[in-house]
């Protein structure tokens, strides 16, 4: 969508000015896309930050006026802060607009009740990731406790969100967000994020195209739970790829190949023949 002359409200207005103001013209529309997620996501300060760390990809961009670098950027930067956990399930599944959206889907009538159910299964890992990390790191650490909880704790549930008790479960998740930024999934997520770009910015002066496919590259992290931890192991392979293929002609559209290859099967087959036409390693 283009970017509006007017953010929805005088909080959000400073942030838009300043996309005005510091970044590209071309870029305008996609990061006023990013900016919106990660501020519905979290908040306004969470919306600095990522105009700040987009910024920082764009000074390292030796040909920032075709706009490529800042689209890409914008694009993917607002996806890697807005990762899927627990928290952001359990929001979304509440919100009145999908309520209607599943209405409208089924033809509901005005006066219809309409009833959803929802499976969840988090994984020991994602209930443990809402803890800060410290008081996380030592639950890991104590078989006793972590036999005794784990079990109890991932298995599978359904909540029927249109009941008073299963939307209230979800809403009390969602209302978890507030604490997000010191949990221990957030720290990981941060970190991750964080080495991804440093690897951008590293490639970007010396190998732009290189740098643009980095950053492509996030493409394969998403979900959460088992889908999650699948995507993220690709990613790491690619990433040691990409710096094997640091200083090579063909680096960036040898990297490209990779990650189309990497998105082509979730058991990764594809992307290890890749590696290995390209000589690198599984």
């Amino acid at each position: 969508r283009p970017l509006p002359q007017r953010a929805a409200s005088a909080a959000l207005q400073p942030l838009l000015d300043r996309v005005r103001a510091e970044f590209p013209k071309a870029a305008w529309d996609w990061i006023g896309e990013g900016l919106a997620r990660v501020v519905d996501y979290q908040d306004l300060a969470y919306g600095s930050e990522y105009l700040g760390r987009v910024a920082k990809v764009i000074a390292q961009d030796p040909d920032p006026a075709d706009g490529r670098v800042a689209h890409e950027a914008a694009r993917w930067v607002a996806v890697a802060m807005s990762y899927d956990d627990v928290i952001r399930v359990a929001d979304l599944k509440t919100r009145a607009e999908r309520a209607e959206r599943i209405r409208g889907e089924v033809g509901a009538a005005g006066d219809d009740v309409v009833g959803t159910e929802e499976y969840f299964h988090p994984r020991w890992e994602e209930i443990v990731s809402l803890l800060p990390a410290g008081l996380a790191d030592r639950l890991d650490a104590s078989p006793r406790l972590k036999g005794f909880l784990a079990p109890r704790m991932d298995r599978g549930r359904r909540i029927q969100t249109h009941t008073l008790i299963g939307h209230l479960q979800l809403r009390f998740v969602a209302g978890l967000r507030r604490w997000r930024r010191g949990n221990r999934r957030h720290a990981h997520e941060v970190a991750h994020l964080e080495a991804w770009l440093r690897e951008v910015e590293r490639a970007l002066p010396q190998d732009r195209l290189l740098g643009i496919e980095l950053l492509r590259c996030r493409r394969l992290v998403k979900g959460y739970s088992d889908t999650h931890a699948r995507g993220s192991s690709r990613f790491d392979k690619v990433m040691r790829a990409a710096r094997a293929l640091q200083g090579r002609p063909d680096a960036g559209p040898a990297l490209g190949a990779l990650l189309q290859a990497a998105l082509r099967d979730a058991e990764g087959r594809a992307l290890a023949q890749q590696l290995n036409t390209l000589g690198l390693a599984a």
